[in-house]
């Protein structure tokens, strides 16, 4: 087995994994900070469950005509776009989120048939598992990093929110001030 193919998926399943563990956990989050409310954020994270089926079902409908590693990129693919039309706030963020979770389903697919086809299938077991070893950690421990990085994306949002707010009031030495004063703590 060659171990540069080993370490590019072992990369890519344990990326994965984090963000869909980060996605799993801040969903909710995140929308709110869109400004959508609590019920239509949880009527939105509904959809993810239903679209990982719809996407598992749309790729075992292709019935094995597609390489695992063209399976992998369209779930890649999937996720990306998801979380990009998410996060830039572009278009309606069902899509984005029937996307992200289409992925995710297709992607959870993936990450089991891909090693089967590029590696020693003898050898499956033991590459299951030293895929899954890492990936576990980072789906463990991502979900707190990614509450580390939004509570401080959030604190940034207030500040600008705040500067904003005293440049709306006319207070323009007070915008430089506040400018002044963040610059100099971070």
């Amino acid at each position: 087995m060659s171990a540069a193919p080993f370490f590019i998926l072992s990369g890519i399943v344990v990326i994965g994994g984090a963000i869909g563990a980060i996605v799993g956990v801040h969903l909710l989050t995140l929308l709110k900070a869109q400004g959508i409310g609590l019920a239509a954020a949880v009527a939105l994270g509904a959809l993810v469950g239903p679209a990982q089926v719809g996407g598992r079902v749309i790729e075992m409908a292709g019935r094995g005509r597609h390489h695992p590693l063209w399976t992998m990129s369209a779930a890649l693919g999937l996720i990306a776009i998801g979380i990009g039309l998410m996060a830039l706030a572009v278009g309606p963020v069902g899509l984005a989120i029937i996307l992200y979770g289409a992925g995710n389903g297709v992607f959870s697919i993936a990450k089991g048939t891909l090693p089967l086809a590029l590696f020693d299938p003898h050898r499956y077991a033991s590459l299951m598992g030293r895929l899954a070893r890492p990936s576990l950690i980072a789906q463990a421990v991502a979900p707190t990093a990614g509450a580390l990085l939004l509570d401080q994306r959030l604190h940034l949002d207030f500040r600008r929110f705040a500067i904003s707010r005293l440049d709306q009031c006319g207070d323009g030495g007070g915008t430089v001030m506040v400018s002044k004063a963040l610059a100099m703590r971070q």
